[in-house]
């Protein structure tokens, strides 16, 4: 993550094994909250304060993500579209 004001990186979130991040929304309830889509189908929630890892879904989808969403009406509710012809709802609170 950089601070374009000044140019700067401030933060490295990196997920083990995966081969490149697709995708990057920030929640618009939690503005905290950033979920990442990777080229290997796994979507992850992070908390850009702690820079820790909120919820991993490594086993998401079995191909690229090639769309993620926040909800706009529920605060714990994210949603993908891959490549393998999937859409898949979780539910960031309960990890499922």
């Amino acid at each position: 993550m950089h601070n374009i004001q000044y140019g700067t990186q401030i933060a490295n979130f990196s997920q083990k094994g995966s081969q490149g991040v697709k995708q990057v929304k920030f929640s618009p309830f939690k503005k905290n909250l950033l979920a990442s889509a990777g080229v290997d189908g796994t979507v992850c929630v992070w908390d850009i304060n702690s820079r820790q890892t909120i919820a991993n879904f490594a086993s998401a989808h079995t191909s690229r993500v090639n769309a993620l969403a926040f909800s706009t009406s529920n605060p714990a509710l994210l949603c993908s579209a891959s490549l393998d012809q999937k859409i898949n709802f979780y539910d960031i609170n309960e990890k499922k």
